[in-house]
């Protein structure tokens, strides 16, 4: 009998020291639970290397943390959605930019708003819509897991672009 409860002891040990990340993440056993956009984009940048800086087998979305963090990097400016300045690189400003965002469930609306011109607001629709396109596989692939669309408004005119992903965050 205590040979018995000794190796029941042994496999759990072995159990809590090798579980699976499913089971991991079910029984909240070495998890992290990524709540910040920049801890995501590392996660999704190398998912293997993540978890071994961070010492565990399983992680956890916080999805609406992440979508509020999406949406104040875009108020601020600290996301441009792909969108370049005039020496190509991706901008990164500290102040607030010129959109206006916010998420209801898994849509992501932005309003433009630092002009009144209509040709320069069509500009930035079809600026975001190129960008986001062309964002698949680099800087922003995190934007169809998070948001399953994006609605841009531009003078009482709605653009939807519609998301996919295999692998969205609920």
């Amino acid at each position: 009998m205590l040979a018995l409860a000794g190796l029941a002891v042994l496999g759990i040990l072995m159990f809590l020291a090798w579980c699976p990340p499913d089971a991991c993440r079910a029984l909240h056993i070495q998890t992290y639970t990524i709540s910040g956009l920049d801890d995501y984009r590392q996660f999704l940048a190398d998912d293997a290397a993540f978890l071994a800086r961070h010492h565990v087998r399983a992680i956890r979305l916080d999805c609406s943390a992440l979508r509020e963090d999406v949406v104040t990097a875009l108020t601020t400016g600290h996301l441009a959605l792909g969108i370049n300045n005039q020496d190509g690189v991706e901008e990164r400003t500290g102040r607030a930019g010129p959109i206006q965002a916010r998420y209801e469930g898994r849509l992501l609306h932005l309003t433009y708003t630092a002009s009144d011109d209509h040709r320069q607001s069509e500009e930035w629709v079809v600026n975001i819509q190129n960008g986001v396109a062309g964002q698949e596989r680099r800087d922003l692939s995190f934007l169809p897991r998070l948001f399953g669309g994006l609605i841009l408004h531009v003078q009482n005119k709605e653009t939807p672009i519609v998301f996919f992903s295999d692998q969205p965050c609920a």
